[in-house]
């Protein structure tokens, strides 16, 4: 996904390795996977703003703009996820648009009278407000962005406080992750138990232990398609989008 970058974002970018603050010490080379990550940003945000849902996005720097080359969400439905993917595979979102042009903490509210498919499936999905903010460093020729949604705060301005403050220590963060992590990958809270069947756990189990779908219908004795229907019944329940996050589910809810 490739965004244009304009000029005045560039030259403010302030270079991380000009950052005082002494959270930047604290993440090198722990950022193991996005759980780590996720609990670092919530640490960052606890004390000032709460929040439904979060997104970020992490990439480069080039002669057309931006390419986001990884993009994490928790608790976002694999739905409303749907909604905002166009055909060819990037992220149809006017705020995000927005924010790339002006590289300002941005707070949207949705009006009553709905003015687009975007603020149509928005609302569908329960969300009121949501703010995005990011950070680019030109020096490296790195940029994230990063987001919340349905937010609770004393004030806007504490918001954009926080996001002002934020924005350098989470830019480094994303960075910090493992380059093996997959492009895309969606986390959901552990504390919000969704009901598998005792099938679609051993089906998923299977899937952990790398065996194929036609492997798993030989041991469990069913057929492909019953397979990749259980797949896709839990992949629903869990908004998982691929096999990865299901296994990653799967474990969290072993672990909690």
């Amino acid at each position: 996904m490739t965004h244009q970058l304009p000029e005045s974002l560039l030259d403010s970018a302030m270079p991380l390795s000009d950052c005082s603050s002494p959270s930047l010490g604290l993440i090198r080379g722990k950022m193991r996977n996005c759980w780590d990550f996720l609990r670092f940003f919530q640490r960052l945000t606890d004390q000032a703003v709460r929040y439904d849902a979060c997104f970020f996005g992490c990439g480069v720097l080039h002669a057309l703009g931006v390419s986001l080359d990884r993009e994490i969400t928790h608790n976002l439905p694999l739905s409303y996820r749907k909604g905002i993917r166009t055909t060819a595979g990037g992220v149809q979102s006017p705020p995000l648009s927005t924010w790339f042009a002006s590289g300002k903490p941005l707070l949207v509210k949705i009006p009553s009278q709905l003015c687009s498919a975007w603020e149509e499936n928005f609302v569908a999905h329960g969300y009121r407000n949501m703010v995005i903010h990011g950070f680019s460093d030109r020096e490296v020729g790195t940029v994230s962005i990063f987001g919340f949604y349905n937010y609770i705060s004393e004030s806007d301005d504490r918001v954009v406080g926080l996001l002002n403050a934020i924005a350098a220590i989470t830019h480094s963060a994303l960075h910090e992750l493992p380059q093996t992590i997959g492009r895309e990958f969606h986390l959901v809270d552990s504390k919000k138990p969704v009901a598998l069947t005792e099938r679609e756990e051993e089906v998923i189990y299977w899937v952990s232990q790398g065996k194929t779908n036609a492997d798993i219908a030989i041991i469990l004795d069913i057929s492909s398609n019953t397979v990749r229907n259980h797949l896709h019944n839990a992949s629903e329940k869990l908004s998982a989008s691929n096999r990865v996050e299901l296994v990653s589910f799967m474990a969290q809810r072993c672990t909690g």
